[in-house]
C-alpha cells in the first residue's frame, strides 16, 4: 500500500514540477529522505554454492545496488549474518529445514562495510569459502543438515529494500565438481564461413570418473536470468545454426579439464541478423553433470555471435590510378579516361561513354576497368555524375585476376577518338567484350544518381569478410532512360583501416 501511496504522490509532484518554474532543479527536496538512495541485494533468495572439497578456497560475489532518487549521492551499509537462533525463527520453525549455521571459520567476508560512491551504482562483495572445513562438518552433521550463510544488509544511514536485504548460501560441497572455464564469451564470426568450431574449456575438480552433457538454455530463460536484467535482447540461436556435441562427454578419474567443440554456421546466423539487425543473437548452454557423485558449478555459458567490424576512409591519391581497358570515350570533346581520376568534378569534363552508335548500333552499358596500381581492400565504391548526360546508376566489380587486356598504341587512339562509328571500333569493342567474360569478376556493389553528385556503395560485410585484395574495379554505368551516351566525372573508393578495431596498412 505504501508503495502505491508513493506512486500516486509522485505522479502529483510532477505535475507541479511541469507548472512550476520556480523549483530551481531542487524537486529532491519534495521527496521523503527515505527515497533518496535505496540498496538491495542482487542474489536474493535462496542460492546454492556448490565448491568442491578439492579447492582450498571458493569465492562467491554478492553484488549490492544503489538505487532511489539521489543516486549520485554515496550511500553506506553492512553485511551482517544472522545467529543460529534467527535462522531458526525464520527458516527452520517455519519451513521444517535443518540449516545450520557455518562457523567462522568456514568463511571470510571480504569488505563487510559496503561503500557505494557517488558515481557508482553497485559494489561487489566477495564471500570466500573454506570448502574442506565445511565438508569436514557435513560429513560430521549427517544427511539432513545442510550448512548455510545467511547474509542480511542493513544500514544506519540509507534506506534498505526490504524484499531485496537477504540471502541464504546454502553450501553444498561434492567429491566432484565440473564447471565452464568461462562463463560467457564474445565470439567474432566470418559471416563469409560455412561453419566455424569454437572450443568450449570445461574444468573437473576432483579425483571420480563423470559424464556430462550440454544442453540448450531456452529463450524464456535466457531472457529472464540474462536479457532483461542486463536490458540486452537477446535471441537464441535457430536449431540450423549450431551444432552442440551429440553424445556424453567422458571425463576419466585423472582428467582435470576437457574440450567441447561446439559448431556454428557463420553464413546462416549472418542472413538472419540481417533481418534482425536489433537483436544479439547468442548460443546459451548448460552444463549438466550425469554421475550421482558429480554436481555443476559456472553451469550456465553464452556464447555471444558478432561478426567482424570495419572502418575505412577515402583515397585520395590518385595518382597511379588508370583505366585498363573498357568502352570508348570521347576524347575530341575533352572527354579524356583520366578526368576519372583529377578530383575534380566541377569542370566540364569526364569519361563519355556511348551506347548506341549514329546507326542505331547498340554496344551495350559503357564500362571502364580500372587500375588502382596495387591491391587495395576496397570498402567503398563511389561515382560522381551530373548534367543531362547523368548515369542512371553504376554497378561495381572486383577480380583477384591479373588483368592484361594488351592493348596497342593504336587501340587506346581507336578508344579515345570515336564515338562508336566505324569498323576498327566494333571490332575492338567487340574483342573487349570477349576478354572481360575471361575475368572473374565479383558483383559487390551498385548505386544510383536520384540527383546530380557523388554516391557510394558499400560493400556489404559477408563480402569484406573474405577480405580479398583487388588491383582492378570494373565500374559499369547504367543509361537513364534511352539515352545514346552517359558520363562518369569522377571515380572515388574509400578502404578498409582497421578490422575490429585493429589498424591494417
Amino acid at each position: 500500500m505504501k508503495k502505491y501511496i508513493l506512486n500516486i504522490w509522485l505522479l502529483g509532484c510532477l505535475g507541479l514540477f511541469l507548472s512550476c518554474n520556480d523549483l530551481d532543479g531542487k524537486y529532491d527536496e519534495l521527496v521523503p529522505d527515505e527515497y533518496h538512495k535505496i540498496l538491495s541485494i542482487k542474489e536474493t533468495g535462496s542460492q546454492e554454492v556448490i565448491m568442491s572439497v578439492e579447492e582450498e578456497t571458493y569465492e562467491y560475489q554478492l553484488t549490492v545496488i544503489k538505487g532511489g532518487l539521489r543516486k549520485d549521492l554515496e550511500a553506506n551499509a553492512f553485511l551482517e549474518v544472522l545467529t543460529q537462533d534467527e535462522v531458526d525463527v525464520e527458516y527452520n520453525d517455519k519451513q521444517g529445514t535443518n540449516y545450520r549455521v557455518l562457523s567462522k571459520d568456514m568463511y571470510v567476508i571480504v569488505d563487510e562495510a559496503v561503500s557505494i560512491l557517488g558515481d557508482e551504482t553497485g559494489k561487489t562483495i566477495r564471500v570466500t569459502f573454506k570448502p574442506k572445513k565445511i565438508y569436514g562438518a557435513i560429513k560430521e552433521g549427517g544427511a539432513n543438515v545442510e550448512y548455510v550463510l545467511p547474509v542480511h544488509l542493513v544500514s544506519a544511514s540509507d534506506s534498505v529494500n526490504a524484499d531485496k536485504n537477504k540471502v541464504l548460501l546454502r553450501c553444498n560441497v561434492s567429491p566432484v565438481v565440473v564447471s565452464f572455464g568461462e562463463s560467457r564469451e564474445q565470439l567474432i564470426l566470418n559471416s563469409a564461413e560455412t561453419y566455424h568450431v569454437v572450443p568450449v574449456s570445461i574444468v573437473k575438480k576432483g579425483a571420480l570418473a563423470t559424464d556430462i552433457q550440454l544442453d540448450l538454455i531456452s529463450q524464456a530463460d535466457l531472457d529472464e536470468k540474462y536479457g532483461i536484467p542486463e536490458g540486452i535482447p537477446y535471441k537464441v540461436l535457430e536449431s540450423d545454426m549450431y551444432e552442440l556435441p551429440n553424445s556424453l562427454i567422458s571425463m576419466g578419474e585423472s582428467a582435470t579439464s576437457i574440450v567441447a567443440n561446439i559448431t556454428f554456421y557463420p553464413d546462416k546466423i549472418y542472413e538472419a541478423k540481417k533481418n534482425n539487425s536489433g537483436v544479439i543473437y547468442v548460443l546459451p548452454i548448460r552444463l549438466l553433470a550425469l554421475s550421482e557423485t558429480a554436481n555443476t558449478d559456472k553451469d550456465e555459458m553464452l556464447l555471444i555471435c558478432g561478426f567482424h567490424t570495419y572502418t575505412n576512409a577515402e583515397v585520395t591519391d590518385k595518382s597511379k590510378w588508370k583505366v585498363a581497358y573498357g568502352t570508348l570515350t570521347y576524347e575530341p570533346w575533352g572527354h579524356a579516361y583520366s578526368y576519372l581520376f583529377d578530383g575534380n568534378a566541377s569542370n566540364n569534363f569526364g569519361w563519355m561513354g556511348y551506347v548506341n552508335d549514329s546507326h542505331g548500333g547498340n554496344y551495350g552499358n559503357p564500362y571502364v576497368v580500372i587500375d588502382l596500381g596495387y591491391p587495395y581492400f576496397i570498402a567503398q565504391l563511389g561515382a560522381f555524375s551530373k548534367w543531362d548526360v547523368k548515369a542512371g546508376g553504376a554497378n561495381f566489380y572486383i577480380t583477384t585476376d591479373d588483368v592484361n587486356a594488351a592493348l596497342s598504341d593504336n587501340d587506346w587512339n581507336i578508344l579515345s577518338g570515336y564515338q562508336g562509328e566505324g569498323e576498327e571500333y566494333r571490332g575492338l569493342h567487340n574483342r573487349l567484350k570477349e576478354y572481360d567474360a575471361t575475368v572473374n569478376w565479383i558483383k559487390v556493389a551498385s548505386i544510383s544518381f536520384p540527383e546530380d553528385g557523388l554516391y557510394w556503395g558499400e560493400i556489404p560485410n559477408d563480402m569484406l569478410d573474405n577480405q580479398l585484395k583487388t588491383r582492378y574495379v570494373k565500374m559499369e554505368a547504367i543509361p537513364s532512360g534511352n539515352a545514346d551516351r552517359t558520363a562518369i566525372w569522377e571515380f572515388s573508393m574509400k578502404k578498409v583501416t582497421s578490422v575490429d578495431g585493429q589498424p591494417i596498412d
